[in-house]
């Protein structure tokens, strides 16, 4: 009756039922045995705790031990097939982005080394190290170059100055970086005539043969001294005109060297991009691969982490009906609907 009243109210209170007109013999007759071995059996949870309790019901108590311990059973297998159901399509779907993602590695590098192979680089930054210690160099040499044309320009402008002084006869000192033996010897020369002219200026007089002689020697001295400071200056500004060459050449050197490094820069950009995506895609499948071998060892050992606690025991008596409880109810209720009847009666009476 309770089974009965039971399918009764899910019938007239459910939202949707299934039209048994689409139903084969077969699924009709298992429908019907589900639902009535669903009416025997009751869960619940221990609180506090991760247990669940299994409650059956039947007029076999051998059944009622078997349903449930066969429900348990079941369980732990169906959640075991899950796991392995999941597993293996984890498996499948991993294998799947493994493959693509293999493609795109390959893709990758076929990239990074064809983009290394058309730009004929080997290491960039082996390469910008290498124009960066070039442009040290020549920006050194510039400088060092620059420095000694200044110096060169300063003693060009004092040989013009002295070369003035030779010309009028008021040459006093030889400049100390005048590196010249023969200026030297000619300017010791002119001194020791100088000297011999004072001394006989004193004595004869300018016509005088000798005095003609030293001044003759003197102009001469003169001259050739004026020689030596021109082809001095002229050493110097052909010396200039090299260092001056030189300058140019480390500047365009230096130029040269500058956009080569600003187009390395650029294409060491490039060069980083492929060479992180090689290494990213590479990570990503070590991962996939790693993730596929996991799932191999899953898929191999399936754990699950049910089990059972306790398994159900033939009950030696049965739990329904309570005899002794309803006789006593029974007594109790009837003696109490009895006392009242009969107040209601006497209540009732009125003769």
């Amino acid at each position: 009756v309770k089974s009965n009243v039971k399918r009764f109210f899910s019938f007239v209170f459910s939202r949707s039922e299934l039209d048994e007109s689409l139903l084969t013999e077969e699924e009709r007759v298992l429908a019907e045995r589900i639902e009535k071995l669903k009416d025997k059996i009751e869960v619940e949870e221990v609180r506090n705790t991760r247990l669940m309790n299994i409650n059956v019901e039947d007029n076999d108590p051998q059944v009622a031990r078997l349903i449930a311990n066969s429900l348990a059973d079941t369980y732990i297998l169906y959640e075991s097939g899950t796991r392995l159901e999941s597993s293996r399509k984890m498996l499948d779907w991993l294998s799947q982005q493994l493959y693509g993602m293999k493609k795109k590695v390959e893709d990758a590098e076929r990239a990074f080394l064809a983009f290394k192979e058309k730009e004929n680089l080997f290491s960039i930054e082996g390469k910008q190290k290498i124009n960066v210690q070039k442009i040290e160099e020549m920006n050194a040499g510039y400088i060092e170059a620059r420095s000694k044309r200044l110096e060169v320009e300063a003693k060009i402008e004092q040989l013009k100055k002295f070369a003035v002084e030779g010309k009028e006869g008021r040459v006093r000192n030889i400049p100390t970086f005048v590196d010249s033996d023969t200026l030297q010897d000619l300017y010791a020369d002119l001194l020791a005539a100088e000297v011999k002219y004072r001394e006989l200026s004193g004595v004869i007089k300018h016509k005088h043969p000798e005095m003609v002689q030293v001044t003759s020697k003197i102009t001469e001295l003169r001259s050739k001294i004026f020689q030596e400071i021109q082809k001095a200056g002229e050493n110097a500004r052909a010396e200039r005109a090299v260092l001056i060459a030189r300058e140019r050449a480390l500047e365009e050197a230096i130029d040269r060297y500058e956009k080569d490094a600003i187009k390395m820069n650029r294409k060491g950009v490039q060069y980083a991009i492929l060479e992180r995506e090689v290494e990213t895609n590479r990570q990503l499948y070590n991962v996939l691969l790693t993730k596929i071998k996991e799932a191999n060892i899953t898929d191999e050992v399936t754990k699950t982490n049910l089990r059972l606690v306790q398994p159900a025991s033939t009950p030696v008596e049965p739990v329904k009906p309570r005899k002794m409880l309803n006789l006593l109810l029974s007594v109790v209720l009837g003696s109490m609907t009895g006392v009242g009847l009969a107040f209601f009666l006497e209540y009732l009476d009125r003769t």
